[in-house]
């Protein structure tokens, strides 16, 4: 008997022989010899998770390949790459490649800074008419910056704002902004801007580095009215300086001291929402990553949220400016007393935003500079003093300037201030200026080291066949109901010696494309021998594909493919039972239902005749009727953002033919603190019935009749009398019902109603829509005249005959 410390090297020294005995009696290799017989003496220990990973590994990798392969190393590999019909494994192969150039960076590239001055600046609607200078300067000295990136909010406060993309509000600020950087050493070039309704992204830079920037491209996305409008959302801009990858976002988040909760969705809906083409943006060295920019990207601190395209977060770095709108939180009595003694570090610690960084609900990786400036929010316009205001707006740092990077020291903050003599607005712009590491690519000495990796990477990955084990088999999805994320997991594992690489793709069948219900992310990928990962399979059925299975054209069933390099094919098998819903269903489908249309059966439905329809269909009716019961007096309905739990109780109701329980739409039940007085459901009904005729596959003036119908505003009501009557009959009904409704909810409310041009405007952009229409863009008129006689028609008190 004999004693050893290290039990665990015994260990695995038992499991590996015992794996090589078993290859042996497998292959018939000296089959009757005696060979390690006095294994079976010792008892075969169970090794921890982790030894027992890495012993396989090595056991797998040992019986043909070299120690020295760079497979036996794990590697952190990250896809965002778009699904494609046919695998493309040189492609997946870049992934392995472009980590180990990532630990050699320095040998092919060059590190040079630059100067990054942004600014942000909510006007609150006021002209461009103050001098922009101070916000400029630093220590009464113009900035010197090779790239400026400016963000206006609130530009325009009109009504109309919402639905047109005017560039007279864009035109005035940057003639202001020229103004200032005409002043200049350099001179400045306009590169790009953005801009949704009230908020706009410029980005300028000098002449001399405009040979220097490729590839930019924009996004925009409304979180605003219904979660629809953009008098909230947010802009970006994305640029590729040189070799390293930039990305701008301006915002401006939902307002008000309780709306925490509202403003981590929005930034959270942004981040999801403000993708960029995978096709654009990728150099020869980024670019061995479809989909992850700039090295490995920055960490996407939102869980859950995939993107189809390049994030935001697919960027070297990210900067974040704008009203994010977060507040203090402190009664008004005592944020003034701690600013009259200049405590603002208690100030601080109450920062709503700071709160929800530490609890990791909204902006979790971003780094921000000292608040060492007062407050920006709310003065009276024309003063530099904080007072307490009428409205009782708390002083607050609503204004501010975030970044995240992949690597902390290639930003560094100079300054970070707010300018408290410009006094046109109830806010006051802040600016940074940065010192920010940018690369070059050395192409010679890039390829030196890339054909060093690769030949070694070719070496040991041609040596064996790639297998994998896929567990399940089979995904039960359940009841899946509309605009409700399910997601599950599939567990894939090498179980060779080699690196596997392999797509997922849903394939649906044979006759039929991919389902848009379904997606994988990531839908590529590279294992090394013995690693396992899991893979989400995320369903969501929204108005885009819920008409098609509300009407039973097609099933909750398809296949997933994971394709292997060597063309080895596994199949997944998933299927969910569908809940139909009147959301996203035909008018004259529903206009048949004798009850609800989760009783009704489509073949039966669709066969009966145009004389079986209803004059509306029943679920119109059953909102318009509760809001003209309860809600025809409340104050911003259909403006204010509903509970969501609500929402989904009365989508329930109406699609199960339950009667709605006023104790829990009257009685202010819901979890949600954003609605007082006990308008919760009266608020998520309104907001059911905006999203029930956005979700129409055929809007309620049909797509055909749309420019027709457009150019007849112009003519008058007479003209327009005759388009609509070209209407299928339950769109003409439907039409001339909805009309009466919002005259009767405009003469039950103030004969001077101030949100009335904004009501009218929604209902304008969900009943009257084209094709292209998106949820998040309002520009779908042309002129402003025609919006305007669109809105007034609605607004008419005569009887439409």
């Amino acid at each position: 008997m004999f004693i050893i410390k290290n039990d665990k090297a015994v260990q695995t020294m038992e499991y590996e022989i015992n794996k090589y005995l078993q290859i042996a009696k497998k292959n018939n290799w000296r089959a009757d010899g005696k060979s390690h017989q006095w294994v079976k003496l010792y008892k075969i220990h169970k090794l921890d998770e982790r030894l027992a990973l890495e012993s396989r590994r090595n056991s797998l990798a040992g019986l043909k390949l070299s120690q020295d392969n760079p497979f036996l190393k794990k590697a952190q590999l990250e896809s965002t790459m778009e699904a494609s019909v046919e695998p493309d494994s040189d492609q997946i192969k870049e992934d392995y490649i472009l980590n180990k150039m990532q630990e050699r960076e320095s040998e092919f590239t060059l590190v040079d800074n630059i100067k990054l001055f942004i600014g942000t600046w909510n006007v609150n609607g006021r002209p461009s008419k103050e001098s922009l200078i101070p916000w400029f300067q630093s220590s009464k000295e113009l900035v010197n910056a090779d790239i400026i990136a400016i963000g206006f909010q609130e530009m325009d406060l009109s009504p109309e704002a919402y639905l047109l993309n005017d560039g007279t509000k864009e035109e005035e600020w940057d003639n202001s902004v020229r103004q200032v950087l005409a002043l200049m050493k350099d001179s400045y070039t306009k590169l790009r801007s953005k801009q949704l309704v009230g908020m706009l992204l410029m980005i300028y830079v000098k002449e001399q580095h405009v040979k220097d920037i490729e590839y930019v491209a924009d996004n925009s996305a409304g979180c605003g009215i219904m979660g629809m409008m953009g008098n909230k959302g947010g802009v970006a801009i994305r640029i590729k300086f040189r070799d390293t990858y930039l990305c701008f976002v301006n915002c401006h988040l939902a307002a008000s001291v309780s709306e925490v909760s509202r403003r981590n969705q929005d930034y959270k809906e942004l981040c999801r929402r403000l993708v960029f083409p995978s096709h654009i943006g990728v150099s020869r060295y980024f670019a061995t990553a479809p989909g992850v920019a700039g090295a490995t990207g920055l960490s996407n601190t939102i869980s859950n949220v995939h993107t189809r395209g390049l994030s935001v977060y697919n960027n070297d770095i990210l900067f974040w400016l704008g009203d994010l709108n977060y507040r203090i939180d402190l009664p008004e009595e005592k944020v003034f007393a701690l600013l009259n003694e200049n405590k603002l570090g208690e100030l601080i610690e109450k920062d709503q935003l700071n709160a929800q960084k530490k609890l990791n609900l909204a902006f979790s990786g971003f780094s921000e500079g000292e608040l060492n400036f007062l407050p920006t929010y709310k003065y009276e316009i024309g003063s530099e003093v904080l007072t307490p205001n009428e409205k009782k707006r708390i002083p607050s740092w609503c204004d501010r300037i975030l970044w995240c990077a992949n690597k902390e020291e290639n930003v560094k903050q100079l300054f970070y201030q707010s300018q408290n003599s410009m006094v046109s607005s109830d806010h006051k712009p802040v600016s940074a200026l940065f010192n920010v590491s940018v690369k070059t690519l050395l192409t010679g000495k890039y390829e030196e080291v890339r054909g060093e990796i690769s030949r070694v990477l070719d070496k040991f990955e041609n040596e064996v066949t790639a297998v994998v084990s896929v567990s399940p088999l089979s995904i039960d999805f359940g009841e899946v109901k509309y605009n409700c994320y399910e997601s599950r997991t599939i567990t894939i594992e090498n179980t060779s010696p080699t690196c596997a690489h392999f797509e997922i793709l849903p394939t649906g069948d044979i006759m039929k494309a991919a389902r848009p219900w379904l997606w994988v992310n990531p839908p590529k990928d590279m294992l090394l021998p013995g690693e396992s990962k899991q893979y989400n399979v995320t369903i969501l059925v929204d108005e885009s594909s819920a008409p098609a299975l509300n009407m039973g054209q097609e099933e909750l069933k398809t296949i997933i493919k994971i394709t292997l390099r060597n063309e080895k094919a596994y199949f997944v098998d998933v299927f969910g039972e569908y809940k139909p819903t009147c959301f996203g269903t035909a008018l004259g489908y529903l206009a048949k239902l004798t009850g609800p249309i989760r009783e009704a059966n489509p073949k039966e439905i669709q066969s009966l005749p145009a004389h079986f329809e209803r004059s509306i269909p029943w679920e119109i009716w059953r909102m318009c009727d509760f809001l003209s019961r309860y809600g025809a007096t409340t104050e911003k309905l259909f403006l204010e953002k509903g509970d969501d739990d609500l929402v989904t109780y009365i989508r329930e109701c109406l699609d199960t033919g339950e009667e709605f329980d006023h104790k829990i739409l009257m009685n202010d039940s819901s979890t949600s603190t954003r609605t007082a007085g006990g308008n919760s459901g009266i608020y998520s009904m309104a907001e059911a019935l905006i999203n029930f005729l956005r979700a129409l596959p055929e809007p309620v003036i049909p797509f055909d009749l749309y420019d027709k119908c457009l150019a007849a505003v112009t003519k008058g009501k007479e003209a327009i009398t005759d388009v609509l009557e070209e209407l299928p009959r339950v769109h003409l009904n439907v039409f001339i019902y909805l009309t009466q409704f919002l005259r009767m909810l405009i003469q039950s409310g103030p004969s001077n109603d101030p949100d009335l041009k904004d009501k009218l405007i929604l209902f304008s952009a969900v009943l009257m829509r084209t094709r292209q229409y998106k949820p998040n863009q309002f520009y779908f008129i042309e002129e402003r005249k025609q919006t305007a006689l669109l809105t007034i028609y609605l607004a008419e008190d005569e009887e439409f005959d």
